[in-house]
C-alpha cells in the first residue's frame, strides 16, 4: 500500500508570497476560505508569526477576531494558528535579536548557497541594530541573502573597525556559538534536531561543536 500524502495549505497565511506578503485582509479570504475547506487539506495554516502583528500594525484588524471569523467559514478542516510570544507585547526587534538573527541568516545562506559568509564587524552590527526594520524579520533575511549572493553588504550597512563603549557588540563567531548552543539546549542535546531548527546540516553542527571544543568549550557538559 502506498503512503498517503497529507497537504497543509498556507495560502491565506502568507503562501501567496506576492507584493501583498502578509497584507491579505480577512474580507479577501471570505470567498476562497470555504473552497479551501472543501479541498481535502490535512489542515489550513491561518496565522503565522508575522501575521499577528501585521494585522494590528498595517491592516488595523483584530487577529483574534480573524480567527473567530475564519472558524465559521472553515468548518471541516483544522486551522493552524501560531505566533511569537514577543508579538503579544511588542512589534519591534530587540537589539540583541538583530545580532543573533543576522548571524543565523548569514550562516544559513552561506551554507545553503555554498558561498563564503560575509564578515559582520562591530560597526556593521551596530548599524543593523540601529536600523528600524519596517519590514521586520523578512527584510533582514532578504538583506542577508542578497548580500551573500552579491558578496558584499549594502553601503548603508558596511562597516570597518570596532565600536567602543558599553554598546560594543560581540564577535560574530561568539554570537553564532551562543545561538547554536541555545538551540541545542532547546533540542535536549539532540544534534540532528538542532540542525533541523537551525536550517543547517548535521555535519555543520558537529563541525562547529568540535571546533569550539578544541578551543576549550566543555561540550560534554551541554
Amino acid at each position: 500500500m502506498g503512503k498517503k500524502i497529507r497537504l497543509i495549505d498556507v495560502t491565506i497565511r502568507d503562501g501567496h508570497q506576492c507584493l501583498w506578503a502578509t497584507r491579505m485582509t480577512t474580507a479577501m479570504m471570505k470567498e476562497i476560505a470555504p473552497k479551501l475547506d472543501e479541498a481535502g487539506f490535512e489542515a489550513i495554516d491561518l496565522v503565522g508569526g508575522a501575521v499577528f502583528d501585521v494585522c494590528v500594525r498595517f491592516l488595523r484588524e483584530d487577529p483574534w477576531e480573524r480567527m473567530r471569523i475564519l472558524n465559521t467559514w472553515v468548518t471541516k478542516t483544522p486551522l493552524i494558528i501560531h505566533t511569537r510570544g514577543q508579538s503579544l507585547f511588542t512589534f519591534e526587534f530587540f537589539a540583541d535579536d538583530i545580532v543573533e538573527l543576522a548571524a543565523m541568516f548569514m550562516q544559513q545562506f552561506s551554507t545553503a548557497l555554498g558561498m563564503p559568509a560575509l564578515r559582520l564587524d562591530a560597526e556593521t552590527l551596530l548599524k543593523l541594530r540601529r536600523y528600524d526594520w519596517p519590514g521586520n524579520v523578512r527584510e533582514l533575511r532578504n538583506l542577508i541573502e542578497r548580500s551573500v549572493i552579491l558578496g558584499s553588504l549594502p553601503e548603508a550597512f558596511a562597516g570597518h573597525g570596532t565600536v567602543d563603549g558599553p554598546r560594543a557588540i560581540e564577535d560574530l563567531e561568539l554570537v553564532t556559538q551562543r545561538h547554536m548552543l541555545h538551540i541545542l539546549d532547546l533540542s535536549g542535546g539532540n544534534r540532528a534536531e538542532a540542525a533541523r531548527r537551525l536550517g543547517v546540516s548535521r555535519k555543520t553542527v558537529d563541525r562547529k561543536l568540535a571546533a569550539w571544543a578544541a578551543e576549550g568549550l566543555d561540550i560534554d557538559a551541554l
